[in-house]
């Protein structure tokens, strides 16, 4: 699951941190992640790896939430991930429709979870 996370620093990821004025900017901190690491738009506030991350950030159009867990089954393996936000005036509740109303935080959440799936290498349900 770290890997996963610590995959969230691209280039890509970056530009975008800054142009919505994400907070934290850079990827610092330990590596392997620790509460405190971070990387663009997000830290660690929460670890107890392999089995929870919690990491949180804001930008100017939102302060968020983004936790993920992974628990043992009889069969294998759940991955979870829970996102919770908020998005104050005008310019949030646009980039909310943006967003979330194009479903394109559900298209990057479902690839990072198969990530974690593909990265943990354990049978999943």
């Amino acid at each position: 699951m770290l890997r996963t996370i610590e995959g969230m620093s691209s280039a890509g990821a970056v530009r975008y941190g800054r142009l919505v004025g994400a907070h934290p900017k850079i990827a610092a901190g330990p590596r392997p992640l620790e509460t405190g690491s971070t990387i663009p738009g997000f830290m660690v506030t929460e670890l107890d790896a392999p089995h929870l991350v919690v990491l949180r950030g804001r930008h100017r159009f939102s302060r968020y939430q983004l936790a993920f867990c992974v628990e043992s089954t009889a069969t294998g393996s759940r991955v979870t991930a829970e996102s919770r936000a908020v998005f104050p005036g005008l310019a949030g509740t646009i980039y909310r429709l943006l967003v979330i109303g194009t479903r394109i935080h559900e298209v990057v959440v479902r690839r990072m979870l198969r990530s974690i799936v593909r990265e943990s290498g354990t049978p999943t349900r």
